[in-house]
């Protein structure tokens, strides 16, 4: 009987996970085509790993003393310098001074404190970034090899000219020249990005990153799918490109004491493979909060990233930063405050997921009276990306050096206001603004604005309140010059507070909305709160996500109060 009632089970699973598989592959299939989207799957494999303590940076012979007096740069780099792969260094409560930038080179280790509540690390230097997690790049020394076969959306089976420079375990850029019909177009109303796409190469924009799993021959099978179908006509290549791999910062607060006088990070990453930032606060931060260029599967979660210098121009207080080139991504369930940019995709990243982060009040240059945008695209051309239950001030895929197609955002609440510390909000009010060569797009079962919201849904013209703003060429442009934004863009399942309904595309039949496009279950992470929180199919519509209950002080430690509001 037992065996018989066991089979029973084991049948009717297989029944219901086939008709679930049947279901998704509908629901997909006639909302979202298969040439719009991908089978997201980001982040670190089997999840962040536990890395056991090497050494204590109080113990001997490293001695650093936490007492924010003593200059502790020394300690904590030989510590780090002598940790092994697989190993944590541990830094243990205290306030920490630095007098130059943190660097775990080119090997696997994690720096851990106590929490961000207790390991304080104080950057006083002028030049540098707080830490550094980075190898170097190839210089171009490795040569570009032709794809002879392969290169289709959900290949993972290449041929290249010649492997024998290959082997499993390599990491390589994909890309091909610019489709002037998608388009990819490098140029925008900010100029031309010429370090866009592959190494500031603005002709090769649109990329991915693939890892090698088996080589036979010339023939190589890649860790995940290609996300697009390359062109014979535009040359598609592969670029072997140097990765470090499974480095980590944990549980430690980061702070700048000095604005300085060059590009400044809180976290740089650079040539990465499944690094990762995990219960990070960083605080006064000069340009970006964390900076990813050329990594892979890395993952950014429970964080708390706030607070910049001066007066917010362009390119300071940025959130996280995808920079260059940059693959499957998970940046979740972070908070983001008063930044200018919160989740920033600068050049052809691909096939990265920003998911449940709560960013509240952006800010951008003092007295300019402008929403600025907190989800944006910024440079050419990010891809099939997803954006899925975030709460955040707008969504921006913009064109301001150049253009983007094929991303996804799915399930979150777009508020259209922020309340930043020094400034009163009263331009570019939109809710979402696809701008000119934003081809492509998925905006679906989204919630957008608040209640109480003015303006309109969707102006012939210019206006500073829309819900929809869309094929301008910037934000302050007259007209909308690019009726291909709105013919190419697919919007179902929206609901918005001017019209105070939830709008779907006549031309789908289908109004079922999945609970998430890259989780196949409730995260655990949600822990009691309801799941999926955002959408017109959910009651209420708007619900909460951890990140914001962590701000609100109601779950979980919450962020520390805010230490300075600006720094004039």
């Amino acid at each position: 009987m037992i065996a018989k009632a066991l089979k029973f089970l084991a049948i009717l699973s297989i029944m219901l996970f086939s008709t679930t598989a049947l279901a998704i592959h509908h629901i997909y299939a006639e909302v979202i085509p298969a040439d719009r989207r991908i089978d997201w799957k980001p982040g670190i494999l089997g999840g962040i790993p536990v890395y056991p303590v090497f050494v204590n940076v109080k113990d001997a012979p490293y001695n650093a003393k936490g007492d924010g007096v003593t200059d502790d740069t020394a300690a904590i780099q030989k510590a780090i310098n002598d940790c092994p792969e697989g190993k944590a260094v541990y830094i243990p409560a205290g306030t920490y001074r630095l007098s130059a930038q943190l660097d775990i080179f080119d090997k696997g280790i994690v720096l851990r404190g106590d929490g961000p509540g207790k390991t304080f690390l104080k950057n006083y230097a002028e030049t540098g970034n707080v830490i550094g997690m980075y190898r170097w790049s190839d210089g171009g020394a490795n040569q570009p090899l032709k794809i002879l076969s392969g290169y289709t959306k959900d290949s993972t089976n290449i041929t290249v000219a010649d492997a024998s420079t290959l082997s499993s375990g390599d990491y390589l850029v994909v890309y091909q020249d610019n489709d002037s019909t998608i388009p990819v177009s490098p140029t925008g109303c900010g100029g031309t990005c010429t370090w866009c796409g592959l190494e500031d190469d603005e002709n090769h924009a649109m990329t991915q990153i693939v890892k090698i799993t088996a080589k036979s021959g010339d023939t190589l099978t890649l860790a995940r799918p290609l996300y697009f179908t390359f062109m014979t006509a535009l040359n598609p290549e592969v670029k072997k490109t140097p990765m470090m791999q499974k480095a980590g910062v944990e549980d430690v607060y980061l702070e700048m004491m000095n604005q300085g006088s060059d590009m400044r990070d809180g976290i740089y990453i650079a040539h990465c493979a499944n690094c990762w930032v995990k219960n990070v606060e960083t605080n006064k931060i000069r340009n970006n909060h964390v900076d990813l260029q050329y990594s892979y599967g890395c993952q950014i979660q429970h964080s708390y990233f706030h607070h910049g210098w001066a007066d917010y121009p362009g390119g300071w207080a940025y959130g996280v930063m995808l920079y260059f080139v940059n693959s499957d991504h998970l940046i979740e369930d972070n908070i983001f405050y008063v930044l200018r940019h919160s989740m920033v995709l600068e050049g052809g990243g691909s096939g990265n997921v920003f998911g449940y982060n709560y960013s509240k009040d952006s800010q951008g240059n003092v007295g300019s009276h402008w929403l600025f945008p907190d989800m944006i695209t910024h440079g050419t051309h990010p891809y099939m990306n997803l954006f899925e239950g975030n709460i955040g001030v707008q969504i921006n895929f913009d064109t301001y050096w150049g253009s983007s197609s094929h991303n996804t955002a799915y399930r979150n609440w777009v508020e259209r206001r922020s309340r930043p510390p020094d400034d009163t909000i009263t331009q570019a009010l939109f809710a979402i603004h696809l701008e000119t060569n934003s081809h492509y797009q998925n905006i679906i079962g989204n919630v957008l604005c608040h209640p109480g919201c003015t303006g309109s849904y969707q102006p012939s013209s210019f206006v500073n309140e829309d819900i929809w703003h869309l094929g301008y060429f910037c934000p302050s442009s007259g007209n909308s010059s690019d009726p291909d934004v709105e013919k190419t863009l697919l919007r179902h399942g929206n609901y918005d507070y001017i019209t105070n309904s939830t709008i779907w595309d006549p031309n789908i039949a289908d109004h079922t909305l999945l609970p998430s496009l890259y989780v196949s279950s409730k995260p655990a992470f949600f822990g009691n709160l309801p799941w999926p929180p955002i959408g017109p199919d959910v009651n209420p519509m708007v619900g909460t996500i951890p990140a914001r209950e962590r701000f609100l002080g109601n779950r979980d430690t919450p962020p520390s109060p805010p230490r300075i509001l600006r720094i004039r």
